[in-house]
């Protein structure tokens, strides 16, 4: 079974969840939380991380843009020293997808629910069948294919997937297992404590913010059907789900 790690560069890892519900069981999952630690070579970390990657059949990182400098270097790094392939997505690859594909072999241009299988599926023969909303960056220049619409029913996109205990994170100069009972509580920046967890019940904004990337992917996507929302009946049947497997897993 190929080995596919998800990266995230922030403490909000709900979009990867999902990727694992999509990708399970084809494919081997491990999670690496890298929010917490400066991506630079002089530090120990950031080589323990390269050394955690190097036998990944597929590296997905979420991108950001106050990290992307980060994140852009191990990229070119973990594909250099050891030809692992890399798929960048996230909101910063939506805008600025010319400066992504620079640093991997694939950027997604937007949301991947419909696509990632397939793109994983049909790796070895991405340039033939080039599965749309993605850029693949190829010996003879960047290959480019059409921008799908965003999911219009988020009720048919599977549950983020807590069902885990592949859930690494790089603290100080190690990389230790948060799904592990000895390191249940780690910081976040929008939670105090391990009890709680951050769900989403919807997709987008119904805003348009001048300060908010929203805006932006809204000039893009358009602002009909930009922002979806869960049905009731499906947020009480997912959030009972993960609340069964959190419980079962751990403590509280």
């Amino acid at each position: 079974m190929k080995k596919v790690v998800l990266v995230t560069a922030t403490q909000i890892d709900i979009g990867l969840r999902v990727i694992s519900s999509i990708l399970k069981p084809g494919y081997s999952i491990r999670y690496l939380n890298i929010s917490q630690v400066e991506l630079s070579s002089n530090e120990i970390i950031y080589h323990e991380i390269l050394f955690f990657l190097r036998d990944a059949d597929y590296v997905l990182i979420t991108t950001v843009d106050f990290r992307f400098d980060q994140i852009s270097r191990l990229s070119d790094d973990l594909r250099s020293m050891y030809k692992t392939p890399v798929i960048m997505g996230g909101v910063h690859t939506m805008l600025y997808p010319e400066e992504c594909i620079q640093h991997c072999d694939a950027v997604c241009l937007g949301e991947a629910d419909l696509v990632i299988k397939s793109l994983l599926d049909n790796w070895e023969n991405r340039f033939k069948t080039l599965v749309p909303n993605f850029w693949y960056n190829s010996y003879d220049g960047i290959v480019k294919t059409k921008r799908l619409p965003l999911t219009k029913d988020i009720d048919n996109v599977p549950a983020p997937d807590y069902n885990t205990h592949e859930y690494y994170l790089a603290h100080s100069n190690k990389i230790i297992n948060v799904e592990n009972e000895e390191h249940q509580i780690y910081e976040h920046h929008q939670i105090g404590h391990s009890n709680t967890l951050v769900y989403n019940s919807d997709r987008g904004c119904p805003h348009s913010c001048s300060y908010c990337y929203n805006r932006n992917l809204k000039n893009i996507f358009g602002s009909k059907g930009y922002y979806r929302k869960k049905s009731i009946q499906n947020i009480i049947k997912e959030l009972k789900d993960i609340v069964r497997i959190k419980t079962k897993a751990t403590s509280f």
